[in-house]
């Protein structure tokens, strides 16, 4: 399986989908030195 990332930047908000993390997407939230990561898991 071809690995498959798509990066989408949105305002300060980036949208990261890694077919290879079990179909889920990462929410990373850049705040300071800090970045908070949100995994939601969708279903197709």
């Amino acid at each position: 399986s071809p690995k498959l990332m798509v990066a989408v930047a949105l305002k300060n908000t980036t949208f990261l989908y890694d077919q290879n993390l079990e179909r889920s997407t990462s929410i990373y939230y850049p705040k300071a030195m800090k970045e908070v990561a949100l995994s939601v898991s969708l279903r197709f």
